[in-house]
């Protein structure tokens, strides 16, 4: 049986602070500022999926269950970061292999969803956007014959079902991590968790995400966005940045230039943190050195620490190799 969650004492600014985020710089310094000062554990499981793009060995140091996407290569099928790692997914991609997203296994929902509820545990599960992914339909699914099969839990007379709480981030990437993240900072603080639940639905309406691909070719040919208006772009050589409206993929802007775009990107981000940013986050496919330059531009800008993740190969499969994505959590 899986170990019960264990949230890390973490100091409360190193997470969140007012217009401030103070998140360690990268994925090592995030494991690395886990010191173990609370052993007891606490009744409340935590499961996402692999597109909440979290930093290397953050969910294991605390205690969050990480469901991998599939993506599909070539026409082989894997499991994302557990077949297939980031870097060897983009490198293949470069070299002309075709790729498609694909939804996790619904009985890896099922076990991490029965480890719980046997052990007579609550379980907070949060997703990828509905209306990126069928991911949380899946989630869903699994809860409900859950349900069905009555509160067979050690522990517990109550429902399944009630046990077993489900967010819709809508979104990806760290803006859906940054929602992993708050919810085991209140786990800690022993929020209940339909209170949990309430305050992530609030912050995800505050989550601002920017995307600038080099080219539109993957979201074509992977069916989030119309084929013409692929087709317009590259044939007017557009630098388009994408954002998520409602959830879906929308435009945010349409540059022709490489400057261009940079500018734009920067003037989305500043409208973004005239109320205050309280989380900051950068994604790269295979352009780390890149994206790292704007993170340092960033950092100049606005005086605030940022994380870096390299944004994981079921979304990346829409991205393409070379892109920047830039998430923001801003004040209430």
């Amino acid at each position: 049986m899986a170990a019960l969650i264990t949230v890390e004492e973490w100091p409360r600014d190193a997470i969140h602070r007012r217009n401030t985020y103070r998140g360690p710089a990268d994925a090592g310094a995030i494991a690395r500022a886990s010191p173990r000062r609370r052993a007891t554990p606490m009744t409340l499981r935590i499961v996402t999926d692999s597109s909440s793009c979290l930093p290397s060995g953050w969910a294991e140091a605390n205690g969050v269950t990480v469901i991998p996407q599939g993506v599909v290569l070539d026409g082989t099928a894997y499991r994302e970061n557990v077949d297939l790692s980031g870097d060897d997914f983009y490198h293949r991609l470069q070299g002309g292999a075709t790729a498609t997203s694909s939804q996790p296994r619904p009985e890896d929902f099922a076990a991490a969803y029965r480890t719980a509820l046997d052990a007579g545990d609550q379980v907070l599960s949060i997703h990828i956007g509905s209306r990126l992914s069928s991911t949380l339909d899946t989630a869903h699914s699994q809860a409900a014959l859950l349900a069905a099969k009555g509160p067979a839990a050690r522990g517990s007379g109550a429902p399944a079902g009630s046990r077993i709480h489900l967010v819709d981030s809508n979104s990806a990437g760290l803006g859906l991590g940054f929602l992993v993240m708050e919810a085991v900072r209140l786990a800690q603080l022993g929020g209940e968790p339909a209170a949990i639940v309430r305050e992530l639905e609030s912050m995800a309406t505050r989550i601002r995400v920017y995307f600038m691909l080099h080219t539109m070719t993957y979201l074509v040919r992977g069916g989030r966005v119309g084929r013409a208006a692929g087709l317009a772009g590259a044939l007017l050589g557009l630098r388009p940045i994408l954002t998520f409206d409602d959830g879906r993929i929308a435009p945010a802007g349409r540059t022709r230039t490489a400057r261009q775009a940079a500018s734009r990107l920067w003037d989305l981000v500043s409208d973004a943190a005239r109320g205050g940013i309280t989380h900051a986050g950068f994604h790269y496919g295979l352009n780390r050195d890149e994206v790292e330059g704007w993170r340092r531009e960033f950092a100049e800008r606005f005086g605030m620490d940022s994380l870096i993740t390299q944004l994981g190969p079921a979304v990346g499969a829409h991205s393409g190799p070379w892109i920047l994505g830039i998430v923001l959590i801003v004040e209430a």
